[in-house]
């Protein structure tokens, strides 16, 4: 029997027509895909979806996801250091997101704020440096020292990072490697955009052969000189 050049079917009380027989080109709705035609071209694309109702219950899950997702951004160089062992089937970012929403992210909706002593900027099984201190030089520089341990899983040619945090600027700056375990001590000098405020300030241990990562250890907050 010939094919006829048009064919009706319903889905769901929906009229769609195939036109020019079997294989032409579809208007109207089939399930999730809706048919059309511009300027002689067939095409499908995807129905349009309805937003989902923004009760107050999603609507402070949104705000709270928002606040932390914002927070973190200054972070992302570190993080991606940070995480990289801790991102399974997932980002570093998110990986770092999942670790700090529980702990570090404080507070009710609207009035939402971090626990910097809860606060990891990486994390891993490494053994961090022993008794860690920071004391600010000058407006610009800040000098670090620490102990080594002396048990645990650590080389001596672990690698520091060092990140400190203005919250007044929203804006993070660090150190990546450049500086052993053993050396016991540096100077780090901040950008220049950080020299007039106070800062948060975490120290972490890299594995020397990139393979692990110590969690971060908070230091405190500096202040102005």
């Amino acid at each position: 029997m010939p094919w006829s050049k048009d064919y009706k079917t319903k889905t769901k009380g929906i009229m769609t027509k195939i036109k020019k027989g079997i294989l032409g080109g579809l208007s109207g709705k089939i399930g999730p895909v809706v048919g059309a035609n511009w300027k002689g071209t067939d095409y499908l694309r995807s129905k349009p979806s309805i937003p989902p109702v923004q009760t107050p219950p999603r609507k402070m899950a949104q705000a709270k996801f928002g606040y932390l997702t914002s927070f973190l951004k200054p972070f992302h160089p570190y993080l991606l250091q940070g995480f990289k062992h801790a991102a399974i089937g997932k980002t570093e970012f998110n990986a770092a997101f999942t670790a700090n929403f529980k702990t570090a992210l404080q507070g009710e909706y609207p009035d939402f704020s971090i626990d910097f002593s809860q606060l990891l900027l990486s994390s891993g099984k490494l053994e961090v440096v022993a008794n860690p201190t920071c004391t600010r030089l000058s407006a610009s520089k800040l000098q670090f020292k620490w102990q080594d341990v002396t048990k645990g899983h650590f080389h001596i040619d672990d690698l520091i990072m060092i990140v400190v945090y203005s919250a007044k600027r929203k804006r993070a700056d660090g150190m990546i490697g450049g500086v052993k375990r053993n050396a016991g001590n540096c100077i780090f000098k901040m950008e220049k955009r950080l020299w007039t405020s106070e800062v948060e300030v975490f120290i972490s241990v890299i594995g020397h052969n990139g393979r692990a990562v110590s969690n971060s250890y908070y230091l405190g907050k500096v202040d102005v000189i």
